[in-house]
């Protein structure tokens, strides 16, 4: 579905979206902790925003994130496949910063209760795609450069994301033809 998109900027919808997270989320589970009850594992609910859960959804890690109300996700997700159309068809000369760019402010609306940041690597990917590139690759080891460059790009500077991709992308090939011998 993703080499669809790249191919033809117009399926880039809200739908799309969803239906990308469904198939995505099929068989994940997430841990539900609620007070007084043991932890318990639980289907996600894919292709369903947030909207449609009416679920708040808060990130309780080494960085406090504050994500679009979900009674607004919908309607943000419409806007942001609006602009990413814009963005991938006008400014194909930086795909690491379009890319960068729609996986932040993916990851900024949260649409769905789990799977946010894998469905916006996919998606951030497309840029790339189109620009003859490998899609998105965060390897555990590189993590810490790929939250510093969400933290950055919270903060206003795309900068370090987008290199973040560019350089975790240039590594990774690196690895591969350590393990292969191709000249890559």
């Amino acid at each position: 579905m993703i080499s669809s998109i790249q191919d033809n900027l117009t399926l880039l919808t809200p739908q799309t979206i969803k239906d990308i997270h469904e198939t995505l989320m099929n068989h994940s589970r997430i841990l539900v902790v609620s007070a007084g009850q043991n932890p318990s594992l639980k289907y996600t609910n894919g292709g369903q925003t947030r909207t449609a859960l009416q679920k708040t959804v808060l990130l309780d890690g080494p960085y406090k994130i504050g994500f679009c109300p979900f009674a607004e996700v919908d309607r943000e997700l419409n806007y942001i496949c609006g602009q990413a159309r814009q963005w991938i068809r006008n400014f194909p000369r930086n795909p690491f910063a379009v890319g960068a760019w729609f996986h932040l402010i993916l990851i900024r609306c949260h649409p769905f209760e789990d799977g946010n940041g894998r469905l916006a690597r996919m998606l951030g990917s497309i840029p790339l795609l189109r620009a003859g590139y490998p899609p998105l690759c965060v390897l555990l080891k590189w993590r810490h450069d790929y939250y510093g460059g969400l933290k950055a790009g919270y903060d206003g500077n795309l900068a370090p994301l987008a290199d973040s991709f560019a350089q975790t992308l240039q590594l990774a090939l690196q690895e591969v033809q350590g393990l292969t011998g191709a000249v890559i």
